[in-house]
């Protein structure tokens, strides 16, 4: 198999999961935050 392929095809696969990864910690980063704010409302 051409080199270059490969690494073209694994640089693809490596950024596609990288972005569902960075999507998901964005999330659950967004989570938090609306439960810490629910929280200092409680609090008050």
């Amino acid at each position: 198999m051409d080199l270059g392929k490969k690494r073209q095809r694994l640089m693809k696969f490596l950024l596609k999961k990288g972005n569902v990864y960075s999507a998901t910690k964005s999330r659950s980063r967004n989570y938090l935050s609306k439960k810490l704010k629910v929280m200092i409302e409680l609090a008050r």
